[in-house]
């Protein structure tokens, strides 16, 4: 027998059905999109629906961005890339962020477009600074 952690179980959705699965068998429930003082709401609904657990049920958001140096340059390649529902400055982004980190979730799964692009302006702007807005130091964590 290997001892190779077993890998972790993400399960989706907003239905009370949904909830009920992932308060039963997930690791991690992943919610789509909200805004973070709608999201606090259907935290609570799976928090009370996992008092019982033996494990504590970790919270993930998928969520596509695209984040530029300003919001004016942001909105204005967000024409070319249709269907990014969070569109703004680093500022912005990395602030959003923060703000769900706030309500509980501690996993994301960012998208964006184009992909490799999107994904070194995330790593290098948005990032460092959603770690300096939750880490009480202020400070990049690491």
């Amino acid at each position: 027998m290997s001892n190779s952690p077993l890998p972790r179980i993400y399960l989706s959705g907003n239905t009370a059905e949904a909830y009920e699965l992932s308060a039963k068998v997930a690791d991690v429930h992943v919610f789509d999109g909200l805004p973070p003082d709608q999201l606090e709401a259907e935290i609570r609904k799976l928090e009370d629906l996992g008092e019982r657990r033996s494990h504590p049920l970790h919270l993930g958001l998928r969520l596509s961005v695209l984040a530029r140096e300003s919001e004016a340059e942001a909105r204005a390649d967000a024409a070319h890339f249709p269907g990014q529902p969070v569109v703004g400055s680093y500022a912005k982004i990395s602030g959003l962020l923060a703000d769900y980190v706030k309500a509980g979730i501690g996993s994301f799964i960012l998208a964006a477009s184009p992909h490799l692009e999107e994904a070194y302006r995330v790593g290098e702007h948005v990032l460092p600074a959603v770690r300096r807005l939750i880490t009480p130091s202020g400070r990049d964590a690491a």
